[in-house]
């Protein structure tokens, strides 16, 4: 689980969850795809409505038009997703310019823009979805469909954006086109408004828990879920997200996502937020390392991308025998995500001497990427680049003293140096074990692990990663890529 090689990793801009525990995003692409495939959009547009004959400017009562796909489109932001809805043969009538006038009009074809809401519901009874999959036990099946309905009188369920009028044709007479665009936008409002219920796409299916878990893979459990989408220019890389909270800590009021929860080349993420793995991986791990401290001992950070020791916390750490017997203290210790890489500080106090103390400040910096294991793909621990440590000495009354005690403080920082970066090792090789596993390694487990570099494969993981959720129409999460990104972050495709 730990050596000095290169492994894959995403390219790293900083992935951050928001706030949610997990997140699983798929691009717009992707979805699009998905659209087509099931054909779930309407196939007709037909209003009517009745208007005063003498109604200026022009009123539109009857309009007809074919649909072709729905596609997400360039646009759209947090809650709010933009759709081209293209139209062809459009027909229809409106009220003139003279009294009782009635005009006849057609337009070859225009795409309306449209701004929706998404929304998660649950299955009816007797409602076919794309899964052929029960439910897991303890879950109920949602689906992410368009929110046709609104939560005030003054949201619409559906905003008309634009319209490309530069290809409206008028016939037989010719009212201004800009006076029919007044008749034509308030019509297609309405009819976009009452029968957006007849796009009836599945964005994917959801199995939520009724609570926060506690056995195995709990970390990976939803059980409250909401959606964003990010619009980064390009279709192939424009993303939808679920966003997921897994554990008991209330979800963020924001509905966003990383521009970047999709690594680079992939067409699907997954992410799982820093704050999980410390809290939940990491910070189990320092007991069984450290027996002189406890989990009470340290803190994740108030932003969940490290974890500190407590203020005015000390921790005895093994003797160092070299040159006598000499016992070191840890007085500050903190771990920080930093994009890609895990950083740790860490600065010991030991007693060299009556009235001499020996200062040691050593930093790590290293990193989890994906790699190959004895048993497959795996989750591998390495070093960015070798370490480093200062070290001075307090209270000493001679230069010759000085001369003498620098050795000795050089040589407890050169041990503290291996102290420090082999507990790396062992605690974030454990905290590996956890999230490959699902379950807290034992002790002898991950010795042994880590001492034979032999990391259970990521399938596992992965499966339970992405078994709550089923994009319409994708199959299995094929993973390219897996590393840090301001969480812990896999790429890949959905096959």
């Amino acid at each position: 689980m730990s050596d000095t090689s290169t492994g894959t990793a995403p390219t790293v801009v900083g992935a951050d969850t928001m706030g949610w525990d997990s997140v699983f995003a798929v691009t717009a692409h992707k979805l699009n795809q998905a659209i087509v495939s099931r054909n779930e959009y309407p196939a007709r547009l037909s209003f009517q409505q009745v208007a005063d004959p003498d109604a200026f400017p022009p009123v539109v009562t009857e309009l007809e038009a074919d649909f072709g796909p729905w596609q997400i489109c360039k646009g759209g932001s947090s809650g709010l997703i933009r759709f081209q809805t293209p139209m062809s043969n459009i027909r229809g009538k409106c009220t003139g310019y003279q009294q009782g006038e009635i005009i006849d009009f057609q337009v070859s074809d225009f795409t309306p823009l449209i701004e929706i809401r998404l929304e998660l519901l649950g299955l009816v009874a007797g409602e076919i979805a794309s899964s052929d999959k029960p439910p897991a036990q303890g879950t109920k099946r949602q689906k992410l469909v368009a929110r046709t309905t609104t939560d005030t009188t003054k949201e619409a369920a559906v905003t008309l954006k634009t319209i490309n009028w530069d290809v409206v044709h008028i016939t037989p007479q010719q009212p201004e086109t800009a006076a029919l665009k007044n008749g034509l936008e308030p019509a297609f409002r309405a009819w976009f408004n009452k029968h957006l219920s007849e796009f009836k796409h599945i964005f994917t299916l959801l199995d939520l828990y009724d609570r926060a878990d506690t056995g195995q893979w709990s970390f990976l459990k939803p059980h409250h879920a909401s959606y964003a989408y990010v619009d980064r220019g390009s279709l192939d890389t424009s993303l939808l997200a679920m966003l997921c909270m897994t554990s008991d800590n209330p979800p963020p009021d924001q509905q966003e996502v990383s521009p970047f929860a999709i690594p680079d080349g992939a067409e699907a993420g997954f992410l799982l937020s820093a704050k999980r793995f410390f809290a939940d991986m990491m910070l189990p791990m320092f007991e069984k390392f450290w027996k002189h401290s406890s989990p009470a001992d340290f803190e994740v950070d108030a932003d969940g991308l490290g974890i500190s020791l407590k203020s005015g916390k000390r921790i005895q750490l093994e003797n160092v025998p070299k040159g006598g017997k000499y016992t070191p203290y840890l007085t500050k210790f903190t771990i920080r995500l930093e994009h890609d890489v895990l950083r740790t500080d860490s600065y010991t106090e030991t007693t060299i001497s009556p009235g001499i103390v020996a200062d040691c400040h050593s930093i790590h910096w290293n990193t989890i990427v994906l790699g190959e294991g004895k048993s497959g793909q795996t989750l591998k621990f390495i070093d960015v680049k070798e370490g480093s440590v200062d070290h001075d000495i307090k209270n000493s009354e001679t230069i010759d003293e000085i001369d003498h005690w620098m050795g000795v403080a050089g040589m407890i920082g050169a041990c503290m140096l291996i102290v420090i970066g082999g507990f790396m090792v062992l605690a974030v090789g454990g905290a590996i074990l956890f999230l490959l596993t699902g379950l807290m390694p034992l002790t002898v487990y991950i010795l042994d692990r880590v001492h034979h570099d032999d990391s259970p494969d990521i399938d596992m993981m992965m499966t339970n990663a992405v078994a709550p959720f089923e994009w319409t129409d994708s199959g299995d999460f094929k993973l390219s890529s897996a590393g840090l990104s301001n969480a812990l972050q896999m790429g890949g495709t959905l096959e």
